[in-house]
């Protein structure tokens, strides 16, 4: 009755608590009254437990009280925070107060009894005993939380008192929810109950009693001797709790909570081992662990003699608890040192067999898994590889089913492999002895990757994993030891042998890559003749086809056409269109609509017929011209030709084909334009302006250079690619002979693919698998760079050298451009690769090393669909999917083996609902872009079962990233696309210490809540897009935890919950001291209300910035221009507001690139010497713009102004700063117009 009355004030207490989210006057009274009451019934639970023990009359008086105060407290509670009457409440509240103290010294005489008897305790169900050691636990950390004069020494052994409270609570919650031998159980709770009761009657001691010297030594005793009661030191207790835990028996979806409970219990057996004997103890661990675990968790099959091996793991973990009994440090005989050791040694021993026995019948030998991994770039995998298990093992030591020991011994291991592979990976080609110790090599050290990675995944059992480590171990030392066979002398000789050319390792030269993709040689008469077929003759609507094998550079060709200023000054619109020979007939629609400027949301979702229509409506009465590049066949063209009016104004439509045929098929009358193979003395020219640019050939490559130039058999992409290879090296000539030597060994071979491929061969090893990656996109996709990026450095193919990545990351992609094996295709505002692309050829040689090399598998639609009855199983180590969900999935895919899976399917909005089956399928994945298709679901949360992912990017209604993010230890980009929603992002994200990349579409709120994650930078994130922001507390703490921020997308937003005043303030973004990009969209201010504009905050280290939708007057900008790096700005949407922006002199004093998109601005002013470093300027749908200061053209740095759909004024002014340019001698400026 008693209990209850207490636990009836404790919630009326907790009720008022939760009343009000702010203080208030009688909150440190409800937590002193809580912190009495919750010791009292802790009292109360020990004295029920204790047989034949009462307090009589003592209980009558205490019981009184409380419910006197208990019937009028929450009332009274209700006055004094609200109406801030607080005297009924101090009345109840010092009476019970006082009641309490007077019945503390009748408490304290009975826990003196009860610490001093053996008395029976009664029986008590184990959600009794949980219940009570969650009271004993909290009650402790209050204990030292409210008492001062706590001394250091009685802190430190409460804390451990508590670990072990949380250790055993934890235990007894799992074994009686799964021990099947109900006496065992039963045994193990009562001891449990003993030693509970004596921790509560020494906390309730130390509560009613005041400290002092004396009382402070007492108490140390009686805690060490608690501490012993809590120990299982002897063999029966031991005993006991191996018992309970043999009578257990857990599910595999247990696996984790199963490794973390008897990990820790483990762990605990063994704290006090003798210390000579601590060598061995990660060895006696494991032992431990992999005998418990299989009795709990045993094998599902029967092997034969399972029942002799279950007896065998039976006995040895009974006999457990004897062998930790003879090594605990409480027997200090001499003499007893040697003894202990060949007890521990013959246990281990006798493990060891078991644990042969166990794998013979249970884990496969390695030779019978599959082999099909890459193979290239071993050595980089391998060193990507040791990195990754390294940081497994700093963030996973603690992480109890994680065998880190054997975890280690594979880290070693490899290590002293990995000297060895550069040597094998060189000579195997060339020696066959060589190739199967070197395929060997590499099944083992991909296959010791997915053993360590099956140790945080659930599906194996946590013995299985333990011994498919031993095997891996073994496996590697084999490997080692035949590699070592080898000898130095024999590798020595081989290597002399084999005279490779060390040039491909060479380290990557810093080519000008602004310049590489802009060499044209050859051209200059086809240019002007396709010039004057556009510019010129009929005004009939006409097609000028532009065909030649591959590799001729029909692309280039028409680019250098299309950016003319005269053709581009020529037509009203126009449009670049890239066909393929697989593509959509809605994506080349929507690509023509979006360069002239006939696109929006609405147009986007369309159908075919509607688009065809509307496009011809945009161009309908316009002199326009349409480039349709790599078209391979008719019938693209006669899905678009219903979209081109002929109006008779000149209109063009541009072929770039393999096809010679054509263009005489979509207009008889039409002669294509035939690209020739170039002679011999063209190809010497590209050849040396692509190495040598102006400063023509040194004499002594020039026989040479010819010789190569010739082998290149008039092909100018052959020409570009040798050009690169030959870059590699400073000009050496023997390279440059053993160049010509293999080009002409290649001649009797028809096309140029076996030329191409020397590109390959000499590339160096950490950039074939750069290359080999453009493969997993489609034919007819724009490689977006950033995303590239992003998954070579997820995949290990960039050494990862912290916030120097992104930097790494661009040395490769240049090195790439510069030997010719990339295509640039839009560059950005700061002159950077914004996208690229892969030549057909190229891509063909891509793909052809790809299968070679296994490096990933690329399937469409019809290789997906599985029309057996069972499941598709893939073995590849990478799936690219181009197909849509529906064909994948209805195959029921699985692969254990994957690593990276790619969606490069066409972007849908086909809403999909069931995802969980993929990520139950495909959890050793470390790599997942599923971005293309639209989940109508919110974050799936099984997505946090995978749990290596390193990148994830997914697309849907997504309100929410759960909590169980954190699983993802290692993740380091984080992308969610679309949805239409607010985002929330959980308090564990500050627990995911590799995210480098976070991109959210709208992150509404991020959860800060948590105290313990409060000084818990994420210093490794660089990149992190869109959340809102307001000027409060929030967000200062959010840019507080983001301290190495470079690049922020972001929202401006007013709060509602502050004065009106200060809702127009900005966030103060001064403190990113490493922000070099911003882009920032205005939402919700109106600043015409105010007297005063609020000044923007941003770091001086700025570089980039893009403002959009604030409405400021243009006065606000003067606090931008002073920003001293500022390279690039980008005004877009109504940034700025008003008629007129006045540019002061010593403003924007190094901007390089100004883009003005869709203003109000009718006047731009600007001083004499305006903009003294400005390269680029694009005005773009500023209609109301007059014109554009004659000063800009005298800018000595302008090279391109581009006007596309403003005014005409504004347009005339362009055209007439070039004039005056030209007449003034400056030839380099260009100036594109569109209207």
């Amino acid at each position: 009755m008693v209990w209850t009355c207490v636990d009836s004030a404790l919630e009326e207490l907790a009720w008022l608590e939760s009343d009000s989210r702010k203080k208030f006057p009688i909150a440190n009274q409800i937590q002193a009254s809580q912190l009495e009451l919750r010791f009292l019934k802790m009292f109360f639970g020990c004295l029920a437990k204790w047989e034949d023990v009462s307090l009589g009359s003592e209980m009558v008086s205490i019981e009184s009280a409380l419910k006197e105060a208990g019937q009028g407290l929450y009332a009274a509670g209700l006055i004094a925070i609200h109406k801030r009457k607080v005297t009924d409440w101090n009345i109840l509240t010092k009476n019970l107060m006082e009641k309490v103290e007077e019945f503390k010294p009748l408490i304290g005489e009975k826990c003196i009894v009860f610490l001093g008897c053996s008395m029976q305790c009664k029986t008590s169900t184990s959600d009794e005993i949980l219940e009570f050691l969650d009271s004993i636990f909290k009650n402790l950390e209050d204990l030292v939380n409210s008492k001062v004069s706590v001394v250091t020494c009685l802190q430190r052994q409460i804390g451990s008192i508590q670990e072990k409270i949380k250790l055993f609570r934890n235990f007894a919650d799992f074994i009686s929810k799964r021990c099947i031998e109900h006496e065992k159980l039963e045994h193990l709770l009562d001891h449990i109950q003993i030693w509970a009761n004596y921790v509560s009657c020494l906390s309730i001691l130390y509560w009613i009693n005041e400290m002092d010297e004396i009382l402070e030594r007492r108490m140390h005793v009686l805690l060490s001797d608690v501490m012993q009661k809590i120990k299982p030191c002897t063999l029966q207790v031991t005993g006991l709790y191996i018992e309970a835990l043999k009578a257990s028996k857990s599910p595999r979806s247990d696996t984790f909570l199963m490794g973390k409970v008897v990990g820790r219990f483990v762990d605990f057996l063994l704290e006090n081992l003798v210390i000579t004997l601590r060598d061995r103890v990660e060895i006696f661990r494991e032992g431990l662990i992999f005998l418990i675990t299989f009795l709990m968790d045993p094998p599902e099959e029967n092997a034969e003699d399972e029942e002799l091996i279950f007896t065998q793991v039976d006995a040895l973990t009974s006999r457990a608890a004897s062998v930790i009994c003879s090594l605990q440090v409480d027997d200090l005989k001499e003499g007893l040192s040697l003894e202990r050791s060949i007890v521990l040694s013959d246990f281990l021993e006798e493990i060891n067999k078991v644990k042969a026995d166990v794998g013979m019948h249970h884990v496969q030998v390695l030779n019978s898994l599959q082999s099909n991994f890459p193979w290239t770039n071993a050595t980089g995998f391998v060193d990507s590889l040791l990195e990754n298990v390294k940081k497994m093992l700093q963030v996973k030591a603690n992480f109890i089913p994680f065998p880190k020991h054997r975890v280690e011994t594979v880290h070693g291991e490899l290590e002293s492999v990995r000297s060895s592979l550069t040597d094998i990976m060189e000579l195997q080609n060339e020696h066959e002895e060589l190739k199967d110790l070197w395929t060997r090599v590499i099944n083992v050290v991909y296959h010791a990757e997915h053993v360590i990675d099956s140790c945080l995944i659930a599906d194996n059992p946590i013995w299985y994993n333990i011994l498919c480590l031993s095997k891996v171990i073994e496996e590697i030392k084999l490997a080692r030891r035949d590699v070592q066979k080898i000898g130095d002398e024999q590798m020595y000789n081989m290597q002399n042998l084999n005279a490779r050319a060390k040039f491909s390792h060479a380290h990557p030269s810093q080519p000008n890559t602004s310049s590489i993709d802009e060499v044209i040689v050859g051209f200059k008469d086809e240019a002007e003749t396709i010039i004057d077929r556009l510019t010129r003759g009929s005004k009939q609507l006409d097609i000028v086809s532009i065909a030649g094998m591959p590799g001729l550079g029909k692309t280039t060709l028409a680019k250098k056409i299309y950016n003319d200023p005269s053709v581009q000054y020529h037509f009203n619109k126009c449009a670049w269109c890239y066909v393929s020979q697989e593509y959509k007939s809605r994506e080349l629609l929507l690509s023509i609509l979006h360069d002239i400027g006939g696109i929006n949301d609405k147009i986007s979702e369309m159908g075919i017929d509607d688009l065809v229509e509307h496009l011809w409506r945009c161009l309908k009465g316009q002199r326009y011209l349409i480039v349709l590049d790599d078209i391979w066949d008719i019938k693209a063209w006669d899905i678009l030709k219903g979209s081109f009016p002929d109006d008779y104004k000149g209109s063009r439509i541009v072929f770039t084909s393999r096809n010679h045929n054509l263009s005489s098929l979509a207009k008889p009358d039409c002669s294509p334009h035939l690209l020739r193979l170039f002679s011999d003395e063209e190809s010497w020219e590209l050849l040396q302006q692509k190495l040598f640019h102006k400063d023509g050939c040194p004499p002594t490559f020039s026989v040479i250079g010819e010789q190569i130039a010739k082998n290149c058999k008039g092909l100018p992409l052959a020409v570009a690619v040798i050009a690169g290879l030959l870059a590699r090296t400073d000009f050496d000539i023997n390279w440059w002979k053993h160049v010509a030597h293999s080009l002409s060994s290649r001649l009797a071979d028809e096309g140029c693919l076996d030329i191409l491929e020397l590109s390959y061969k000499y590339l160096p090893d950490y950039l074939k698998p750069c290359f080999l990656y453009l493969g997993a996109f489609r034919q007819d996709k724009v490689i977006k760079v950033q995303k590239l990026s992003q998954l070579w450095i997820a995949e290990g193919f960039i050494k990862k050298s912290g916030v120097k990545c992104v930097e790494d990351v661009a040395e490769y992609l240049n090195d790439l451009i510069s030997r010719s094996l990339i295509i640039v295709r839009d560059r950005s505002s700061k002159g950077g690769i914004k996208t690229c692309h892969l030549h057909d050829l190229l891509r063909d040689l891509c793909l052809s090393k790809v299968k070679e090399e296994n490096f990933l598998q690329a399937l469409d639609e019809s290789a997906v669909s599985n029309y057996s009855s069972n499941p598709r199983m893939y073995d590849q180590y990478r799936l690219c999917i181009h197909s849509e969900w529906e064909p994948f999935m209805e195959s029921r895919p699985t692969g254990q083996y994957v690593h990276s899976l790619l969606w490069s399917a066409d972007y849908s909005w086909k809403e999909h609902y069931d995802v969980s089956s993929l990520f139950n399928s495909f959890k050793f994945l470390h790599v997942l872009d599923m971005v293309t298709i639209f989940l109508n679901c919110s974050f799936p949360e099984e997505i946090t079962l995978v749990v290596h992912l390193t990148y994830l990017a997914i697309r849907g209604y997504v309100r929410y990233v759960p909590t169980t993010i954190a699983n993802l230890w290692n993740l380091q980009t984080l992308i969610v696309k679309e949805g239409g929603y607010d985002v929330f992002i959980p308090k564990t994200i500050w627990m995911m210490k590799s995210l480098r990349h976070v991109d959210i579409r709208s992150i509404h709120s991020i959860d800060f809540s948590d105290s313990k994650l409060e000084s818990s930078p994420l210093d490794n994130i660089v990149t992190f897009s869109s959340p809102i922001l307001t000027c409060g507390e929030d967000t200062e703490e959010l840019l507080r935890r983001l301290p190495r921020l470079q690049k922020l997308s972001c929202r401006f937003s007013a709060p509602n919950d502050v004065p009106y005043r200060k809702r127009f303030q900005f966030p103060m973004l001064g403190s990113l001291t490493e922000l070099h990009s911003l882009k920032v969209t205005g939402y919700f201010f109106h600043f015409k209300k105010l007297d005063k504009i609020p000044p923007f905050n941003f770091p001086e280290t700025l570089k980039k910035l893009t403002l959009s939708n604030f409405r400021l007057p243009w006065i606000a900008i003067s606090r931008i221009g002073k920003l001293p790096n500022l390279e690039v700005l980008k005004l877009h949407d109504e940034a700025f507001d008003g008629k007129t922006w006045e540019v002061e002199d010593g403003e924007f004093v190094n901007l390089k690139f100004l883009k003005l998109y869709r203003l109000n601005i009718k006047q731009l002013n600007v001083p004499t010497e305006p903009f003294p470093c400005l390269q680029r300027l694009v005005v773009q749908e500023c209609d109301r713009l007059k014109e554009i200061p004659s000063s800009i053209g005298d800018i000595p740095s302008m090279k391109v102004i581009r006007v596309y759909r403003s005014s005409y004024t504004a347009a005339n002014s362009a055209r007439r700063i070039l004039e005056e340019q030209r007449e003034m001698g400056n030839e380099g400026l260009e100036v594109h117009i569109i209207n």
